[in-house]
């Protein structure tokens, strides 16, 4: 079987990639960053594969080990060993083995940015190119662009939907479609406790989050019955430096990770992996977000906004600053004047 992992270069991503090889799936590892990725795979117990060569457009992928040598004919191959072993030889599939080995796990890694348009379908025809059956698909891919919503870059917050929303539902779509025909599988999507309400100084990336949510909870439903199931688990929004947010959220943290920080990756990992294999619909992670989850239905909708901008503080610094500068100047129109 196999389990396919976005943003597997993550804290999260690592951590499920982890979970998964440990519970015999092979593995499709796609991240864009090529470093850390060439760094996950070496420290995951298995053979790297080489991707197929389709037209597809997609940037080639690590470089694959060196195929084992090719096994000589029968004859020859029995001719070599002694009498005693010529009966055990062919309970082996390695050429002159002596004793049984351990069948090593495969992965295939992609060097993928899912923020470019096309990238989850180009990743589709990779794994159909491969005839792979992908039993597992993990979204644990995450990119915030936090801040006062006048001043975050409407560049930087296309690329967030694009990776976050469209090209991970192209991707779902297209594998989900396979597994449908098979009668099995499981989709898991990492999202935050921002999707649960209004998000102040991070509106559109709240807004994407909810979108998962509602996307994966209506998918669940439609493919009950058909052996597919879909879970979205929550995280924490709580960030954790002052210019980036929380591991648990499945970003990356410039510098060291502090063993804090490891450990909530690990519990919303094991949390991610064991609920999708479950087929659970959803779960949130962490005593205060389930406080916070279950507040948000009670709450009325200023106080529920006032946590969750507080929640942001250790990002934006302080968030009454920007209201005291004032919004930024406009642009000069392109429209002409109105008439007098």
């Amino acid at each position: 079987s196999w389990a396919v992992i976005t943003g597997a270069a993550s804290a999260v991503g690592q951590e499920a990639a982890k979970a998964l090889s440990q519970k015999g799936f092979n593995l499709v590892i796609i991240d864009r960053d090529q470093r850390r990725l060439e760094a996950l795979t070496r420290s995951l117990d298995g053979d790297v594969r080489r991707p197929p060569k389709v037209n597809s457009g997609m940037p080639n992928a690590l470089p694959a080990r060196k195929d084992p040598p090719p096994e000589p004919p029968a004859g020859q191959k029995e001719a070599a060993l002694q009498p005693g072993e010529q009966a055990a030889s062919q309970k082996f599939v390695t050429w002159g083995a002596r004793a049984p080995k351990k069948p090593q796990r495969q992965i295939l890694p992609l060097v993928v940015d899912l923020g470019r348009s096309g990238a989850g379908e180009r990743i589709a025809m990779e794994l159909r190119s491969a005839a792979l059956p992908v039993d597992v698909l993990i979204h644990a891919a995450a990119q915030a662009e936090v801040g006062p919503h006048l001043e975050v870059s409407l560049g930087a917050e296309r690329q967030m939907l694009e990776s976050g929303l469209i090209e991970s539902v192209a991707l779902t779509k297209s594998v989900t479609i396979d597994m449908v025909r098979r009668g099995r599988g499981r989709v898991g999507f990492l999202s935050s406790i921002a999707a649960k309400g209004a998000c102040p100084r991070a509106a559109v990336y709240g807004a994407s989050r909810a979108f998962i949510d509602s996307y994966a909870k209506a998918l669940h439903y439609e493919l009950a019955g058909t052996g597919v199931g879909v879970t979205t688990v929550h995280g924490s929004m709580r960030p954790s430096t002052a210019n980036a947010l929380d591991l648990t959220q499945g970003l990356a943290l410039p510098g060291r990770h502090t063993r804090q920080q490891l450990s909530e990756a690990q519990q919303v990992a094991a949390a991610l992996v064991d609920t999708t294999l479950a087929g659970g619909m959803s779960r949130t992670v962490g005593l205060f977000n389930r406080i916070y989850e279950a507040g948000v239905s009670v709450m009325p909708p200023n106080l529920q906004m006032f946590f969750a901008e507080f929640a942001w503080r250790p990002v934006m610094g302080d968030p009454r600053a920007y209201m005291r500068r004032g919004a930024p100047e406009p642009e000069p129109s392109l429209l002409p004047p109105p008439r007098a």
